[in-house]
């Protein structure tokens, strides 16, 4: 079953859930073998990462469009 999301996230939301979750940056930095100031500034829309942005929205358990907006369309390829 498709879920409906109807907001976007802040990014005092993405570090809450994070932490919510038991991460922060230094944890996905970690993982990724970037320093913690990257998540730091791809959460805060200062930069752009591919991969920490994939990371972020998987261990959220929310489509990539949720949690990065501003890069990301909800509109399928075909629309």
């Amino acid at each position: 079953m498709a879920q409906i999301y109807n907001s976007t996230m802040h990014p005092e939301d993405i570090k809450a859930e994070l932490r919510k979750r038991g991460w922060n940056g230094a944890k996905i930095g970690q993982k990724l073998g970037v320093s913690r100031h990257c998540v730091s500034a791809v959460i805060r829309g200062c930069s752009r990462s591919a991969m920490i942005e994939k990371e972020i929205a998987t261990i959220l358990e929310k489509p990539l469009y949720v949690v990065f907006p501003d890069y990301y369309s909800c509109r399928s390829p075909s629309d």
